[in-house]
């Protein structure tokens, strides 16, 4: 009776493997037939409990500020976050645990995400927002930037 249940959940599990190829497929071909310029953002999955973030063709799992900091770009108006608002939601600033959190940390945080992101074909880069008045940084956001897988 449990090796039958095995190979139905086995069955199930490489059913589901074809779906999301298939998916990953459809996606592609929706795609390219989409003028360049006229490309829709591709939607993320985020998973709190193992943090893995899904989009249409792959997926990656990340370390905890670099989750914290994807999803709290994602999750902001129009993608974009200030960098009072990454301090508070990636390093819980403003409790008794944590009085504010070195500039230079944010952006070595931003930094190796970028390149995490890069190397998975992640659909989105993070790009830096800046006053013009001063050129200062004053925050980030997430921009939908397709990178195609080399074969």
């Amino acid at each position: 009776m449990n090796l039958r249940l095995f190979e139905i959940r086995n069955k199930i599990n490489n059913l589901l493997h074809q779906v999301d190829l298939l998916r990953a497929e459809e996606w592609l071909i929706v795609q390219s037939l989409i003028p360049e310029m006229e490309h829709c953002e591709e939607p993320l999955d985020f998973s709190d409990a193992e943090r893995i973030i899904r989009w249409n063709n792959g997926m990656i799992q990340v370390g905890p500020k670099m989750y914290r900091l994807i999803k709290t770009l994602w999750n902001s108006n129009k993608h974009r976050a200030s960098l009072e608002k990454i301090e508070q939601k990636v390093w819980n600033v403003g409790t008794k645990k944590n009085l504010f959190v070195d500039r230079h940390t944010i952006f070595t945080l931003v930094c190796r995400a970028q390149k995490e992101l890069k190397k998975h074909h992640f659909p989105y880069k993070i790009l830096t927002g800046k006053n013009f008045s001063n050129q200062e940084i004053k925050g980030f956001r997430l921009i939908y930037a397709p990178r195609k897988k080399n074969n």
